[in-house]
Order: C-alpha cells, then structure tokens, then sequence
C-alpha cells in the first residue's frame, strides 16, 4: 500500500527524530537517576540485594562481623528501621562484588557478616556505608587493619556528637573478628 503524501526518505528522517527524542529523554531520567544515587566513595551501586551476610563462602580469612547502632543527629535517639547500605573491595580483587542493604531494628541496631575486604594501593582496606532514613542520607567509611578499625576525620566531624560512642571497638575470636561501629543520620 503506499501513501501519496509520504516518501521513504520523508518517513525515515521522522522516524530519526522521533528515535533521538526518545533516546534523548531516556538518558535525560536515567542520568538524573544516577546522580540522585551518588556517593562520595567509589563502588556504590544502588542496585543491591537486600542480605546482612556478604559473605562469599570461599575465604579461608577470618568472619568479619560488624554491628552497632544508628542514632539521630544529636547521638542520643536510636533511628529504627534505616536503610543502611554497604559496601566494600572483594578480597583478591579490585572489584566491589561485596554490597548489600539491610535495615536497623527497632531500637536502631544492625549487624551483618562479610569477608574481609581488599585495599586499593596506598590505603587501608575499608567498609562504606549509606545510611538514609526519610529525606536524609549519610555516608561513612569504616577504615581496617588486621587487628584494629579507626574512623577518618570526616566520621569524627559528622558523629562527635556521639562521644564516647563513637570510636569502634574492635574484637578477636578465633573464627571471627568483631567490630562495633555506631554513626548518626
């Protein structure tokens, strides 16, 4: 069937057109998508599975338990039920293949499991966490060593309102290191 008004060089330019807006739009939302979910530290991925265990199963390090709790911004009140996303370098490799979220409980409290991260050149191995609840969102970073965990300067400024609260306390066990590490929002 052909169409009097309309030519096969006439049709396809309108269809480029009509492609390219559509394209244009797309990576218009996608990239605004993308900028709403940045992070200040590399590797976040927004897309992770809801797991408290990030555990690989293959590692023959130690278990690394972390847990803590998440209080408000004045270190006193707990936050329940806060999104708490983490993430961190698998070990033997420079990729971010261990990330998950999970929630705090009623009284603010989380914990999860995980293998014990790889480090980039230059610099301690290192766990980061996204923290939202509501309208508001918080990063951090939990620095490692085999025996100890610190916070940066950025951690002490955004949580010393949590005083004696605030520094992580690490401990060893024979199959499993445990760290505490509280932070507000």
């Amino acid at each position: 069937m052909k169409y009097p008004n309309t030519s096969r060089r006439s049709f396809l330019g309108k269809t480029a057109v009509a492609v390219a807006g559509v394209t244009f739009f797309s990576t218009q939302e996608t990239l605004a998508h993308l900028l709403n979910n940045s992070s200040p530290f590399i590797g976040y991925n927004p897309y992770s599975e809801l797991k408290s265990d990030l555990r690989t199963f293959l590692s023959l390090e130690k278990t690394l338990k972390v847990s803590g709790v998440v209080y408000d911004s004045d270190g006193i009140n707990t936050i329940p039920n806060a999104k708490i996303e983490v993430w961190h370098l698998s070990p033997n490799t420079n990729k971010y293949k261990h990330r998950g979220y999970f929630f705090s409980d009623a009284e603010g409290y989380y914990t999860f499991k995980t293998d014990y991260p790889n480090r980039t050149e230059g610099k301690k191995p290192r766990i980061y966490f996204k923290t939202t609840k509501g309208n508001k969102t918080s990063f951090t970073e939990l620095v490692l060593d085999k025996n100890c965990a610190y916070i940066t300067s950025d951690h002490w400024t955004e949580n010393k309102v949590l005083k004696a609260k605030l520094q992580p306390k690490f401990k060893s066990s024979i199959s499993e290191n445990k760290i505490q590490f509280n932070f507000t929002i």
